[in-house]
């Protein structure tokens, strides 16, 4: 005997049809109490409720491009200062590369301001990014790095978002950091 549903067929022993409620399917709005309506029109609103808001949150962000949507980066050859940013206290220096025994190091954000001031060249500086759910996050991220090393006087920035493996080249290449965002933010 299948549960189908609120209501499900049951066959007496001549072959007609009955129909009842099944045990795990709650109290029938027909058969209910009034309390259990209420109950149940209560629940129907937060959840028409919680829909709105949602619909309403995902309207009001900008469309992001999807990540097969952005272009890749291929010049880690090129780079003076790689490094993968997970907070302000984690980071791991990959050029130069900055390790201890097998492991990389990581490293807070002034370690690795000081090792990008010690650079011989700061043509490029490469960051990478985990995921970020919240747009303005990421942007304020972007922003705070990007003035940071331009004070270094490293000449082009690029944000690429980190993959699983430890290869730079063919990371999709995140779009820079907006300053009208930030201003809007504060």
């Amino acid at each position: 005997m299948a549960c189908g549903g609120i209501l499900m067929a049951t066959m007496n022993w001549q072959g007609t049809r009955r129909w009842q409620r099944h045990p795990c399917a709650g109290p029938s709005v027909r058969t209910g109490r009034p309390a259990d309506r209420r109950k149940l029109a209560a629940l129907s609103a937060a959840a028409a409720l919680i829909g709105a808001v949602f619909l309403l949150s995902s309207c009001a962000t900008t469309p992001q491009a999807t990540v097969a949507e952005l272009p890749r980066f291929h010049s880690a050859a090129n780079a003076d200062l790689i490094f993968r940013y997970f907070s302000d206290q984690v980071s791991h220096v990959e050029k130069p590369l900055t390790m201890e025994g097998p492991f990389l190091v990581a490293c807070e954000r002034t370690t690795v301001l000081k090792l990008a001031a010690g650079q011989p060249r700061h043509e490029l500086a490469v960051i990478l990014l985990i995921h970020y759910f919240s747009p303005p996050e990421e942007n304020r991220v972007k922003l705070a790095w990007r003035s940071d090393l331009q004070k270094l006087g490293y000449k082009d920035i690029v944000f690429l978002l980190a993959g699983r493996t430890g290869e730079v080249d063919g990371l999709p290449i995140l779009p820079p950091p907006q300053e009208n965002q930030a201003v809007a933010q504060q």
